[in-house]
């Protein structure tokens, strides 16, 4: 078998069986909902693209541009996270071991997943820009289709972004540290923070021009252009994403991008990098075999295994000896259940592995929120205290799955009545001890409201932990939402996406109640959730 064949089916075996997965499916209709939100009406309270007072009229090229800048801000922080475990998923089902005794290159190999990452992001970039055209006739602002002002952004701006993306998350699962939920931090503030809140313009690499990962700037530059010829004296302020306004946008006329060849070619860059991203990822990969830990007392690892010295003939002698004994009748065993036995063991599941400086540094939080004036501890270092125990959190609901103890757990008297309430107060005191500073601070000032809405904010955490983990057996989905919402709503200043109650207006506005309602009914999707998978 050809080599080219070889990448093509392991590219098409990874798309089915992703593709044939009830996550998958979810995936779809999260796509149709956001390209209907990424196109709001006349009358909405938000936009996703205006200049000054100013929206353009809802025709093809503004609906495209639109939809355009908003998957590259947002389908590639949750297109990371949902195709980068493609290679993990081959080392937990046991698939990797048995690759690794064919002759398959780990070059081919990694060409296969790349590929199956694309096809991923591609299928949901061509339903979101289908819906796209939907909604355009749905607004009945313009009803003429323009197909070339949908599919040159697609083809020009998205595919080459979401190619690069197919292979850094490739890269992201070759290496130890980055393949752990440390990377997924790393990959949401060192990358993509920076590309979305950062504006670039187009630079050029050895003569050549090179525009922004996003490509943003090739829509904001011709919408400025367009904006300034008839509003000349207008300051031209374009801002993206979600942006509240108080009341409906005016509107212009903006006809679209002149596509140019200077503009395509800007973009091929972003398709060339794939290639020493894949190389790198093919040279980093150690296949599936796991290390060999030698014995000793410093080996990295939980526990070591000890050398024990027995005398064979001495052995031999016990066994003799018992055999000839009379076996006593057992005595009965009574089974109880103690909460807090089970509550102390889970809190050492969760916490284990944390090294000394890891306590450090929750404990420093703590201080500095204590001490530090209040607009700042609020602003900055609360959430910054809530942000440090997300990866024992992502852990609730997964962990079953990950060591494939589910068997065990879910066959236990009562796991769904005696394990699910455990888990969770194990995820709360977790979130009241590394936010307590605050606390602290709310009730030394006397800040009751303050106090309710930290304390919602406490009881949201391990719900929205425990029930995406539940619902998707992957950490990645917590981790992605929840940065998301802690960077929008309280570092961003977003007030109705702020769970913690530190942005003013929050607890005026009543936020922190629709949390707490937001928190039970994720407590019932949790124990649905659990409920079926016991029953199964």
């Amino acid at each position: 078998m050809s080599r080219i064949r070889k990448v093509y089916h392991i590219a098409r075996a990874d798309l089915l069986e992703r593709t044939r997965g009830y996550g998958f499916l979810v995936t779809l209709f999260l796509s149709i909902i956001g390209a209907f939100l990424f196109v709001p009406n006349s009358q909405a309270t938000y936009a996703v693209l205006l200049i000054d007072q100013y929206r353009g009229v809802l025709n093809s090229a503004w609906i495209g541009a639109a939809v355009s800048i908003s998957v590259m801000s947002f389908l590639t922080m949750f297109g990371f996270f949902l195709i980068k475990n493609t290679i993990e998923r081959d080392r937990q089902t046991r698939v990797g071991q048995i690759i690794s005794t064919t002759t398959l290159r780990k070059l081919d190999y990694m060409a296969g997943k790349f590929l199956s990452n694309f096809a991923i992001l591609t299928i949901i970039v061509i339903l979101t820009f289908t819906m796209a055209i939907v909604m355009q006739l749905l607004r009945q602002e313009v009803l003429t289709i323009d197909l070339g002002s949908f599919v040159l952004p697609m083809v020009i701006i998205i595919l080459p972004g979401m190619f690069a993306l197919s292979a850094l998350a490739v890269l992201f699962e070759t290496l130890p540290v980055l393949r752990t939920g440390f990377g997924n931090i790393l990959f949401f503030f060192c990358i993509w923070a920076p590309t979305v809140l950062i504006s670039i313009p187009t630079f050029d690499i050895f003569g050549l021009p090179v525009s922004s990962f996003t490509g943003r700037e090739i829509f904001k530059d011709s919408i400025s252009e367009s904006y300034k010829h008839l509003f000349p004296q207008a300051p031209g302020v374009l801002s993206d994403g979600v942006v509240l306004v108080e009341e409906p946008l005016q509107t212009f006329l903006w006809s679209g991008v002149n596509w140019s060849w200077d503009i395509f070619i800007s973009r091929i860059f972003w398709i060339i990098i794939a290639i020493p991203l894949l190389l790198l990822a093919a040279v980093a990969f150690r296949g599936f075999d796991k290390p060999i830990r030698k014995s000793g007392k410093w080996q990295l690892g939980f526990f070591s295994r000890k050398e024990v010295s027995s005398d064979t003939e001495n052995d031999k002698n016990k066994w003799v000896e018992s055999s000839n004994r009379r076996m006593a009748a057992l005595s009965k065993v009574t089974m109880r259940f103690h909460a807090w036995d089970m509550l102390k063991v889970e809190l050492k599941l969760m916490l284990k592995g944390q090294p000394l400086w890891w306590y450090a540094i929750a404990f420093l939080f703590i201080v500095l929120t204590l001490f530090a004036p209040l607009p700042l501890a609020k602003g900055i270092i609360a959430p910054l205290a809530w942000l440090w125990p997300v990866l024992l959190w992502s852990n609730m609901g997964v962990r079953e799955i990950r060591y494939n103890t589910r068997d065990i757990i879910f066959s236990s008297p009562a796991p769904l009545q005696r394990q699910i309430p455990v888990s969770w107060l194990a995820g709360l005191i977790v979130a009241v001890l590394t936010g307590s500073g605050l606390a602290v601070r709310y009730m030394v000032e006397g800040d009751a409201s303050g106090l309710l809405a930290w304390g919602i904010g406490a009881l949201f955490i391990p719900s929205l932990a425990l029930a995406m983990g539940v619902w998707t057996r992957s950490n990645k989905a917590f981790e992605a939402f929840y940065l998301l919402i802690m960077f929008t709503g309280t570092l961003n200043k977003e007030m109705w996406m702020d769970f913690m109650g530190v942005v003013d207006g929050t607890i005026e506005a009543g936020v922190p109640y629709v949390f707490l309602m937001v928190t039970v009914g994720l407590l019932v999707l949790v124990v649905w959730g659990r409920g079926r998978q016991v029953r199964r």
